[in-house]
């Protein structure tokens, strides 16, 4: 197979990195091989000097070459700094400590992450604004957009979406200003669902309409997939329900070609809602269950509330009154347990009419003769 450009890059600058630790390490453990090393580090140096150049020019982009530039300074201490000028070495460290400022803006935005995907939101707001704070400080734009983008949806899965819509205008200006089409996509996209949430219909259409086009230009399956899923959600606000149907087939589609079976699990969700809906039972529940088994599988929380309570719908409609129950008291408990108080107080509400109605489906047989 061809090697890319960037494998090249990358594999020179991982053999000279290792190639300076060896002679740096024969200095610093005294081994008597001294003019050895030296010699050898005198040999590799203009190699080593063009590793550390292109590791440092891509650490903001690559993460890989990332870890490579922050390795430099440490390979080459003893090195650097008996036989290089101090211009030279403070260059290096400089590089790489503006690398680790930018990781660590980054890791505290994937620990937000982590937390929120397991609904502990207040933690994740917490995070997320620590890591726009830490990428604002440093001039890191990509990381503070993403931020921006990643607190706008944990305000968005608490309903504050005036909040959210701040954060996701801050993201796209950010995006719109120097990033690719594909993270123009995303950005566009968010803002979207968030005009959507307010009722602005038609701020909301045009968004992902630019979304769509964005991620048809980058050949970027899963912002296609966004995009088309988000205006199933509008087609489905209008209760233009085959149509919204459609746009999931299409972006379900593209979840399953991905493999990306979180997504798979919300778009059988919706479909399995839109097919209730059009009253197309048994493919409503066959939607729903697999949607629900995904989400089980995959530990998601919120997703498995969402689903359950569709489903617990579904099964209401259907007459099965005691599965209904048990999914839609699960839904409470787990909507509680992500201080989702609406979510919650709408899915208890439910528990209080499939109680009364199994009293009431007791007495009338009670009553029979």
């Amino acid at each position: 197979m061809p090697v890319s450009a960037y494998e090249a890059h990358y594999s020179h600058a991982r053999l000279y990195l290792e190639r300076l630790s060896a002679a740096n390490a024969r200095i610093e453990t005294g081994s008597g091989q001294i003019d050895e090393a030296l010699g050898e580090f005198s040999g590799i140096w203009d190699q080593v000097a063009q590793a550390q150049a292109w590791a440092a020019s891509q650490a903001e982009v690559d993460a890989g070459a990332a870890a490579l530039c922050c390795a430099f300074p440490l390979a080459g201490s003893q090195l650097l700094g008996a036989w290089r000028e101090v211009d030279e070495r403070r260059r290096w460290l400089e590089d790489a400590l503006r690398t680790a400022r930018r990781l660590e803006a980054s890791y505290v935005n994937q620990l937000g992450r982590c937390a929120a995907d397991q609904g502990r939101y207040e933690e994740a707001s917490s995070l997320y604004q620590q890591a726009i704070d830490l990428a604002h400080r440093i001039g890191y734009r990509q990381c503070e957009g993403y931020a921006l983008g990643n607190l706008g949806l944990v305000h968005t899965h608490q309903n504050r979406h005036a909040e959210a819509l701040t954060c996701y205008k801050q993201a796209l200006e950010i995006a719109e200003a120097s990033s690719t089409p594909r993270i123009r996509s995303s950005a566009w996209h968010a803002l979207g669902d968030c005009h959507r949430a307010l009722g602005n219909r038609s701020q909301a259409a045009d968004c992902q309409r630019r979304a769509l086009a964005l991620a048809e230009q980058a050949h970027d399956l899963p912002g296609q997939c966004n995009a088309l899923a988000s205006q199933g959600d509008l087609e489905f606000d209008q209760r233009n329900y085959t149509a919204a149907a459609q746009k999931y087939d299409e972006a379900l589609a593209i979840a399953h070609a991905l493999g990306d079976r979180r997504r798979e699990a919300v778009l059988l969700g919706f479909l399995g809602e839109t097919n209730r809906l059009l009253r197309r039972y048994d493919e409503a529940a066959r939607c729903q269950t697999e949607a629900l088994d995904i989400a089980a599988a995959l530990g998601d929380l919120h997703s498995q509330a969402v689903i359950g309570y569709n489903l617990a719908l579904l099964e209401q409609q259907l007459g099965r009154l005691d599965r209904a129950l048990e999914l839609a008291a699960d839904s409470q408990r787990r909507f509680a347990e992500m201080g989702l108080d609406d979510a919650a107080r709408q899915a208890a509400a439910l528990v209080a009419q499939l109680k009364r109605a199994q009293e009431g489906r007791r007495g009338w047989l009670g009553g029979r003769s």
